[in-house]
């Protein structure tokens, strides 16, 4: 059966508590970015008190040591899923990997959703990055990027763990 998650895109703690009053057998919120700089970890807290799933979707994309503490600091606060951006890097993805242990799901974002097709077609053409998941590993892609061909392609993974070089 698949468990649906509420996106609380509220403006503060009260709604987001008046929401969840709403639907007591909620089993998984999502807490954006928007939510947690009004509110911080003690609404994170709170939620997770409850018996919510906490899905913190900040998209990190920073370096490897403030990703991994940024990841260690959400473990704690007890939250079950982060999302990381996947542009951040080889040694960001294992940083977050690290620091999620077997408690925390870390989830890659790869496009956002406000962008679309004209925009890509905008950026430079040729330029290859790498991309890591439990999946498939490295896979190298070419920009602009078909998701849609990756992820039904074959690996083309250059080496399966992270921080291996996905260029060739």
């Amino acid at each position: 059966m698949a468990e649906l998650i509420l996106a609380l895109d509220l403006p503060d703690r009260s709604a987001a508590l008046r929401m969840l009053d709403r639907l007591p057998s909620l089993r998984w919120a999502k807490i954006g970015s928007i939510l947690r700089t009004a509110e911080g970890p003690t609404l994170v807290r709170e939620i997770s008190a409850r018996g919510v799933s906490v899905f913190l979707d900040l998209k990190w994309h920073d370096i490897p040591n403030t990703v991994r503490g940024a990841v260690s600091v959400a473990r704690g606060l007890g939250v079950r899923m982060v999302t990381v951006h996947l542009l951040g890097g080889p040694a960001m993805l294992r940083a977050a990997a690290d620091a999620a242990g077997d408690e925390l799901s870390v989830v890659g974002v790869t496009v956002l959703t406000s962008h679309d097709e004209s925009e890509y077609a905008t950026r430079p053409a040729g330029r290859r990055f790498g991309c890591w998941t439990r999946r498939h590993g490295w896979r190298v892609l070419e920009w602009p990027p078909d998701w849609r061909e990756w992820c039904r392609a074959p690996s083309r993974s250059t080496g399966s763990e992270p921080g291996s070089d996905p260029t060739p």
